[in-house]
């Protein structure tokens, strides 16, 4: 039985027309690039009464390719979060990475971006000063019920906020309806199958398609799997077990470091690199770091630097600017970038207050559930003492959420689809981890085929291998799987290439 909540009282018939009508396709803003458009497509707010007279306008940007012949389709993407914009995804280089073969469309999720987003504040500036600090908690200290307490309180405001400005429109904002805004966005292509690559979050939008559309199902590829039970379920157990490789992937940059030497990485001029870190960041907690800004100052507290640790074990090429950047600080030479070139506060974006994260996890997690959320604190903080608390900050939300989507889809994810799915998984991601993909794997059964990498990372492309290239390029141009449960290997270490495109620069060689 397909668990979804709310029932479709009106079925519609998407009319297609010309895509150039219905996109309403224009050249992009601050591109040269012919091949890259933007436009947007037009759908109902409630796809459950698509009759109703309401309506959003979902922002896309597609790629198209020029490989001598026509295009073999196009392939949807999804970066993750949820909350981040699709839009952005769309390039040149994703096409190539992708085959060459295909257009590569990339969307604003509904909430996101472009597309209508939500608002949880006044404005950009209150925005800023609203969003409190859970990392520094000391959950093993006898005060830590009552830090909790004073941080929920910080927190609950925050949610009541996104329901005094937008509560009308939260509740349409689901990863089923996303899923449904997909799917017109097939019909407008005049396509009959979604071939789709998402990454994070986006894998859990993409289970969810599958499973709803079972039948439209293409070409499917997702990467660094967010366990769709898991995301769907109590949001504190999602909190709880979604860093449990993230301290293992920091010993990895550690070891990493050490074996490439000072040559390579500035902090192995010692030995014991994940240790001397680890004792910096303790120091952090009780006594901040004023470093120059510019013209200004600004304060770096330890939860700030774990925060960027953490961003940064995401993608192993930029592992070698991490290191420089751990070494300045510890060395005290370290400076800020000016407060306004980080944070402009002229994008609308900003009245979301990066809440679309919480709003997502709030409406598809099962936030009806009695939850036990200081057991789930004590959890993340046991299996990664140094960035449990991080994902914290954007789970917590959904503790003090009231508002109940129209639609929410949780299940079944075994549906029997037109063709299998294609997971990619790293072995070592500090966000989804492999028992993740795994799980999935196991539970979609024969409508997967499950390929890891070796190494370090979230998302698969962030470490250069040609064994997942050749993966990639031979399923979407020919619809070639490879062997369950097989391996790939990776062609360099994260200390062997600088800078964060290091990766697609070694598989365009």
């Amino acid at each position: 039985m397909v668990r979804i909540t709310g029932t479709i009282s009106l079925a519609y018939v998407y009319v297609v027309g010309a895509q150039q009508e219905l996109f309403q396709w224009q050249p992009c803003a601050f591109s040269e690039d012919p091949r890259l458009e933007c436009g947007s497509l037009r759908v109902p707010l409630n796809h459950l009464h698509p009759s109703v007279n309401e309506t959003i306008d979902i922002a896309v940007r597609r790629y198209r390719v020029e490989n001598g012949t026509q295009s073999l389709g196009t392939i949807l993407v999804n970066p993750g979060g949820p909350g981040h914009h699709g839009t952005a995804m769309a390039s040149a280089g994703l096409a190539t990475y992708l085959g060459g073969q295909y257009d590569v469309l990339g969307f604003d999720p509904r909430g996101v971006g472009l597309s209508r987003p939500a608002r949880c504040t006044k404005n950009g500036y209150t925005s800023l000063r609203e969003w409190p600090s859970l990392s520094n908690l000391p959950f093993d200290s006898p005060t830590a019920e009552k830090s909790l307490a004073r941080y929920g309180a910080s927190l609950e405001a925050i949610v009541r906020r996104c329901e005094k400005y937008d509560g009308q429109y939260l509740k349409y904002l689901s990863t089923s309806f996303v899923a449904r805004d997909m799917d017109l966005i097939r019909a407008a292509l005049n396509e009959s199958v979604v071939n789709y690559y998402g990454v994070s979050y986006g894998s859990t939008l993409g289970a969810t398609y599958a499973n709803m559309y079972p039948n439209r199902v293409g070409r499917f590829v997702i990467d660094s799997v967010l366990d769709p039970t898991l995301y769907t379920g109590a949001p504190s157990n999602l909190l709880a077990k979604s860093t449990v490789d993230a301290d293992e992937t920091f010993d990895g940059f550690a070891d990493a470091c050490e074996k490439a030497g000072p040559l390579k990485c500035p902090l192995a001029y010692a030995a014991q690199v994940g240790k001397r870190v680890r004792a910096f960041l303790a120091g952090m907690v009780e006594s901040p770091l004023l470093v120059p800004a510019g013209d200004d100052f600004s304060v770096l507290t330890a939860a700030d630097v774990r925060a960027n640790i953490l961003n940064t074990l995401y993608r192993p090429g930029q592992w070698l600017d991490l290191a420089h950047r751990l070494h300045s600080l510890m060395e005290g030479t370290y400076e800020a970038s000016p407060v306004d070139e980080v944070c402009p506060l002229t994008d609308s974006s900003y009245l979301g207050m990066g809440m679309e994260f919480s709003i997502y996890i709030g409406n598809d997690g099962d936030s009806e559930r009695a939850q036990d959320w200081h057991g789930a604190l004590r959890e993340a903080k046991r299996k990664s003492p140094l960035f449990g608390m991080q994902f914290a900050s954007y789970a917590l939300p959904a503790r003090y959420w009231k508002v109940r989507p129209i639609e929410r889809y949780s299940g079944p994810w075994n549906t029997m689809l037109r063709q299998p799915i294609l997971i990619l998984q790293n072995k070592l991601d500090p966000v989804t981890p492999l028992r993740s993909a795994r799980a999935l794997a196991k539970t979609m059964g024969t409508n997967a085929v499950l390929v890891t990498r070796d190494g370090f990372g979230h998302e698969t492309s962030n470490t250069p291998s040609k064994c997942i290239q050749n993966t990639l390029t031979a399923f979407f141009s020919n619809g070639t799987y490879p062997k369950h449960n097989s391996n790939c290997k990776v062609d360099m270490g994260p200390f062997d290439g600088a800078g964060p495109h290091a990766a697609r620069r070694a598989l365009a060689d």
